[in-house]
């Protein structure tokens, strides 16, 4: 909680709200001079939950002033007693319910809603009522006037203060005019739909016509029917908008228009506002339930969905681990057989030549088990390190991989075009990125063709729709259909003339994608492929 963060003018604006909502209360007076609402107790209840205890100030001057100049009550002990009234209400509703919840959001579930109506309403506006002073004949009629108080201002904060609380509290507080920073957005999912405007659009007039036909106080269950009916349909904010809609057309227009004035005379005015209650509690509580249980389903369905990614991602490692573990194991074990066995022929040897021959293949096979080792450790950095962006410029990068590779066989006979790079720049993670040119420029060497053919490769990039494309593509033995749908995949050996361990292309993909790029393969047998590396731009 900041109260630094409200501007000056919520000391103020309290006093000049309730002199408004008292105006509006007294317009709307019965013959009988008995209250059909207390718009001030409403307001004190929402602006004391938006700016704190401050606003008991306000409701105190307002109450005073009208005590003093409209009502023209001589100030006493007892007076200033029965003005606090307001005051006493706005600040039990604050902190009985901040004993209880702590953050901004007041309805946004079930058990909130439940505290904010028990502490935030009722207690209050019963204490409020507590204050009716008024000299009576009986303990019956007491009670009556008691009732007389509760039931207006409690139905006034059903129909008033609750829809407020709910529209408007995420705009207040986004602006910083609230105490406590209040993150819930309610929802009108359930409103988007143009079927459902013309639902909403026929009941409003549905009920209007039950307004001005229909006796309230005699079938008020009518309305209750299409309150829960709203409640279940569209949920909490429908429930709302259903008991304004109601008040406004069972409370404010027979009395503003004198439709059916004579409901609200003091004989029937009791049945009205206990009707009402029933009405708006039932219909509030059938909401938020029916928004709870759509949002618990809709949260159960994506766990459900994260949870099925998840066993397919587990399904997919453990396949890989599964060819991992048997692929390894046979590329690991390969070269060292083959070095026992030419170490055993060379004990037994004593030509020189034979001798030169045999240490020339245990050469070949340590190196291809060093090769696979360090392909192993790149596959391990790139599941294991975090990505570091950094401006990379590509055409050093290419040229520092090409002198790594100058002793590949064959490549002083291939020619490699460079002025295809246009786009020297890219942020993104060097290592990974070296890893992926070492691996399509590696095989764009390994694989070509020799016979009727000047081998090249081609590296070019360019910028297309926010992405750096850097392509690798070549004219060497291309690939099949079958070759092309399985070149990425883990220990895939898409060769006949392959010695390495297929791990090459699967750690590119695999690298790419940590770097939020993708990697993709057009290829033909016998004419060529092209690799083709798309990296996002940073802004």
């Amino acid at each position: 909680m900041n109260t630094s963060k409200l501007p000056w003018w919520t000391w103020i604006a309290p006093l000049f709200i309730f002199q408004l909502g008292l105006w509006v209360s007294d317009f709307f007076k019965t013959g009988t001079e008995i209250s059909l609402f207390y718009l001030p107790i409403a307001f004190g209840i929402l602006l004391v939950h938006w700016w704190g205890p401050r606003v008991a100030l306000g409701m105190f001057l307002s109450s005073l002033i009208n005590s003093i100049f409209w009502m023209q009550t001589p100030l006493s002990v007892l007076s200033i007693f029965q003005i606090t009234h307001g005051s006493v209400c706005v600040l039990l509703s604050w902190y009985l319910f901040r004993l209880k919840v702590k953050d901004g959001n007041h309805i946004n579930d079930i058990n909130k809603l439940y505290w904010f109506i028990l502490l935030g309403i009722f207690i209050p506006v019963l204490a409020n009522s507590l204050y009716e002073m008024t000299p009576v004949e009986n303990q019956q009629t007491r009670f009556k006037m008691v009732m007389l108080v509760l039931l207006p201002d409690f139905i006034t904060n059903f129909a008033f203060t609750l829809p407020v609380l709910l529209f408007a509290t995420p705009f207040v507080s986004r602006n910083d005019m609230t105490l406590y920073k209040n993150d819930h957005i309610f929802s009108l999912e359930e409103f988007r739909k143009k079927r459902s405007w013309v639902e909403v659009i026929a009941l409003m007039i549905v009920l209007l016509g039950l307004s001005l036909t229909v006796r309230f106080e005699q079938y008020w269950y009518i309305y209750g029917v299409v309150a829960i009916y709203v409640a279940i349909r569209f949920g909490f904010e429908g429930a709302l908008g259903a008991n304004l809609y109601i008040f406004i057309i069972t409370y404010i227009l027979p009395i503003g228009t004198s439709m059916n004035r004579e409901v609200y005379q003091e004989a029937n005015v009791l049945n009205v506002h206990l009707g009402m209650c029933m009405l708006y509690l039932s219909a509030t509580v059938m909401g938020r339930v029916m928004s709870d249980v759509r949002k618990t389903r809709k949260e159960l369905q994506r766990h459900i969905e994260e949870l099925e990614k998840t066993n397919n991602q587990l399904k997919r490692t453990n396949q890989e681990l599964d060819r991992f573990v048997y692929s390894v194991s046979h590329d690991l074990s390969a070269p060292l057989k083959s070095v026992k066995g030419l170490i055993g022929l060379s004990k037994y040897e004593t030509d020189s030549n034979a001798l030169h021959d045999y240490f020339g293949k245990i050469l070949s096979s340590v190196s291809k088990l060093e090769k696979f080792i360090l392909e192993i450790l790149d596959y391990s950095r790139n599941n294991r390190i975090e990505t570091v962006r950094e401006r990379i410029n590509v055409k050093s990068l290419i040229v520092e991989i090409l002198e790594s590779l100058e002793y590949m066989d064959n490549l002083k006979k291939i020619t490699i075009h460079l002025h295809g790079i246009k786009n020297d720049f890219v942020f993104s993670d060097r290592t990974r990125l070296r890893v992926i040119l070492t691996n399509l420029i590696g095989n764009s060497i390994k694989y070509h063709r020799f016979v009727d053919n000047q081998p090249t490769i081609s590296i070019s990039t360019q910028v297309h729709e926010n992405n750096f494309l850097l392509s690798v593509e070549d004219n060497g033995e291309g690939m099949n259909e079958t070759a092309q749908k399985r070149a990425f995949e883990m220990f895939y050996r898409g060769s006949d003339k392959s010695e390495g361990s297929g791990l090459g292309l699967y750690i590119a993909k695999e690298s790419a994608g940590k770097i939020k790029g993708s990697l993709t393969l057009q290829s033909e047998e016998g004419k060529g492929s092209l690799f083709t590396l798309v990296l996002p731009i940073d802004k």
